[in-house]
């Protein structure tokens, strides 16, 4: 399973771009470049967040295995 949080981070990440670029898009009705700005933005931080989240994670797992 090593580095397999690296794909879910980014799963979780484009999920959250997606979802709030089309509920903007459909509050709003029109997209301006600010609105893409903020998404990417959010992609950015989601993504580097739920990779540490993921990697601790990972690492609890691969040190229990050891244990057992």
């Amino acid at each position: 399973m090593t580095g397999l949080y690296k794909h879910f981070a980014f799963l979780v990440a484009s999920i959250a771009f997606i979802v709030s670029f089309l509920y903007k898009y459909i509050v709003y009705f029109e997209i301006n470049f600010e609105y893409i700005v903020k998404d990417f933005i959010l992609f950015i931080v989601v993504y580097i967040v739920s990779k540490i989240i993921f990697g601790y994670i990972e690492d609890i797992f691969n040190t229990y295995r050891k244990l057992l």
